[in-house]
């Protein structure tokens, strides 16, 4: 199964106004080939009991300080009964995995994210009520309502447990600042993923959102994958020019025109959300800056689709959103596609599943 992994905080130094933890930009995440054993066949063949409400998950690696909680995480056993890809992963892109990716074995657990992809994996324990130690509960949550945000600034009245990824696409190539000559086809490039129902279409708008047209998509290499996009594009005049990109998953979920604001910095989707966007021009191109969310960050989330129980947990549908009254979104980098590529490398041999 190839599946991506991507830290909770991913593409949270974008975040306006700014959060606690790691300023990510857009790299904390990872693509890869995994195999393993069925995690719903290992917890049959123990032997689970009546009455077994969570199993929790504790690896090898420990706390660098004392007063530092040990990192356990737990599924719900309904949970993952019903899900035959979570897996006890021992093999990463045809090898034995590496240590830093979580040898001997760690967890997968596609579509979420990377916070429950327990690493060196050595205890899993049944439990009987739900389990509420420190990296469940207060760590890891959204606010409870259908977007997983609130207003900039402010607190949710009651959180959840982060879950499952929204939605995101990417320009990876050609980058910020790129100079190209007027009149000359330019091939874009990128990336899009979702919680594993898969990219069905990835648009690319030229003029600032009112028109967006179709990608040419890469090859299939499973619903959790990164699904690459291709197009062309013929720039019409001189001067600095915006390229915006959105995906669609299978359910028809898609990336809105309001970023989301969380205190955690959670559930990014403003690259994402606002589209993946690169300014693109014959001269003085400079790399684009991101913009506060201000009063346009969406409140209650409403969303279109309720009838899926998992997508009530965070505002991933097409969400024909308000557009900003300035008349464009907010920018942020993007990456080459080759690079995005090394990257994924060094991960699979350095970063690739941690917790996050």
């Amino acid at each position: 199964m190839t599946a991506v992994n991507q830290c909770s905080g991913n593409s949270r130094g974008r975040f306006a106004p700014r959060v606690l933890g790691g300023q990510w930009g857009d790299g904390a995440m990872g693509n890869a080939e995994w195999v393993g054993a069925r995690l719903k066949d290992v917890l049959a063949a123990a032997g689970v009991r009546q009455g077994a409400v969570q199993a929790t998950f504790d690896g090898l690696d420990k706390p660098a300080f004392p007063s530092v909680p040990d990192f356990v995480k737990s599924l719900d056993i309904a949970r993952i009964m019903d899900d035959p890809d979570i897996l006890v992963a021992y093999q990463m892109n045809g090898a034995p995995l590496p240590m830093l990716n979580g040898f001997p074995p760690r967890l997968v657990v596609p579509g979420w994210y990377a916070t429950y992809w327990v690493k060196n994996l050595s205890e899993i324990e049944i439990v009987d009520q739900p389990f509420e130690k420190f990296w469940m509960k207060p760590g890891y949550r959204i606010p409870d309502n259908a977007c997983g945000c609130v207003p900039p600034g402010t607190a949710p009245a009651r959180t959840v447990p982060i879950n499952r990824m929204t939605v995101r696409s990417f320009i990876a190539s050609p980058g910020p600042g790129t100079r190209v000559p007027v009149g000359r086809p330019v091939t874009l490039k990128g990336i899009a993923f979702d919680s594993g129902y898969g990219i069905q279409e990835v648009q690319m708008s030229v003029d600032g959102g009112a028109t967006w047209r179709r990608t040419d998509l890469g090859g299939d290499l499973g619903r959790y994958s990164f699904r690459e996009w291709s197009a062309t594009w013929t720039p019409s005049q001189a001067g600095p020019a915006r390229v915006m990109v959105r995906a669609f998953n299978r359910i028809g979920e898609s990336q809105g025109r309001e970023p989301l604001w969380n205190p955690a910095g959670y559930l990014a989707q403003r690259d994402r959300a606002r589209r993946s966007a690169g300014r693109i021009g014959d001269r003085h191109a400079t790399s684009p800056r991101a913009r506060s969310p201000g009063s346009g960050a969406r409140r209650g989330g409403r969303c279109r689709r309720q009838d899926d129980p998992d997508a009530g947990r965070s505002c991933l549908r097409h969400a024909q959103a308000r557009r900003r009254r300035r008349g464009h979104a907010p920018a942020v980098r993007v990456l080459p596609l080759d690079r995005l590529h090394r990257q994924c490398s060094r991960t699979a041999t350095r970063s690739n599943g941690t917790a996050s």
